[in-house]
């Protein structure tokens, strides 16, 4: 096992420095003290190989907490002028598109999830395509390319903004979004196990502000800002998933699912249905509202925007 965990250790190296890292964090994840950033080597993704993104993943995609983040990204996008033609990359079941379509822009979808662009074909307004940002192609370019929930399951991210300021025009705005790295914090209440490293199953390399920006900078694109923003209840979803994960909960539920696919006589388990009418209530909002802005002081909040300008020559 020693061994195991030596070899492990020398094969992680920062993809932005080159640097050998030592410094271990949680789930595999090592961090670059220089850079800012955490990278869990290929070799300890959970599920490789595996494909989560089916028709239960896309279903499981409209949800309240993916509505206010498409609704926060149609309000920067309200608040700037010359956007008319927009991209988003990693569109899942169409959320954001469908609703900028319906303010006035025209918006484009792309996925790698054939469930997710079917599911959007028939459910939401807009074109989408399956595709990955590498082979999709415009007649256009467009004033905006926004990227939510993405950057940290690449691997080489260089390459994916590379690909980015093919179909993005001069001068047009790149928005990201990702988890904060700089959230994680063992001692905080809300902020604990957060930062895209302990339920980020798929997550490669987890940013800071400063490794985001800086990333962005050295590939010719101009910062013009960064926020971060909490969307869901943390303190109560932190709690209960320590919960279930501590109790193995988890497991038990998925088993008495399946059953109950196959029986459809059996009542999904009580402790979900309290779970999910407990994180869907528009009180438990309420209730922690100020608990999440206090976890966005300091650029604390567990995602991290930022957005920039390509700022590269045609």
């Amino acid at each position: 096992m020693r061994k195991r965990e030596k070899d492990t250790f020398k094969s992680i190296t920062c993809p932005l420095c080159n640097d050998m890292l030592k410094n271990k964090l949680i789930d595999n994840f090592y961090f670059c003290r220089k850079c800012e950033v955490a990278i869990r080597g290929e070799s300890d993704m959970p599920l490789s190989g595996i494909n989560i993104y089916n028709k239960e993943w896309v279903n499981s995609q409209e949800n309240k907490t993916n509505l206010k983040r498409a609704f926060f990204v149609q309000k920067f996008v309200s608040k700037i002028s010359g956007i008319k033609k927009v991209l988003d990359i990693g569109c899942g079941s169409g959320i954001l598109v469908d609703l900028l379509n319906r303010n006035g822009y025209t918006a484009d979808g792309i996925d790698t999830s054939s469930n997710a662009i079917e599911f959007a074909k028939c459910n939401k307004k807009g074109n989408f395509y399956v595709s990955s940002v590498d082979s999709f192609t415009s007649e256009s370019l467009y004033d905006l390319v926004i990227a939510t929930q993405l950057i940290e399951h690449l691997r080489n991210p260089e390459i994916f903004l590379l690909n980015v300021k093919k179909i993005l025009r001069t001068g047009g705005y790149l928005y990201i979004e990702t988890p904060n790295l700089y959230s994680w914090d063992t001692k905080s209440i809300w902020r604990r196990r957060i930062g895209g490293m302990y339920y980020g199953i798929d997550h490669r390399i987890c940013y800071t502000p400063k490794a985001l920006i800086g990333l962005l900078c050295t590939n010719n694109f101009n910062f013009y800002k960064y926020f971060t923003k909490t969307y869901s209840p943390t303190i109560f979803v932190e709690i209960i998933n320590t919960f279930i994960i501590s109790t193995n909960i988890h497991k038990h539920i998925d088993i008495k699912e399946s059953i109950n696919e196959k029986n459809n006589n059996v009542k999904i388990p009580l402790i979900k249905k309290i779970y999910k009418n407990i994180k869907d209530s528009f009180i438990l909002d309420l209730l922690l509202f100020i608990p999440n802005k206090i976890s966005e002081i300091n650029n604390h909040g567990n995602q991290l925007i930022v957005i920039s300008k390509n700022c590269s020559s045609r």
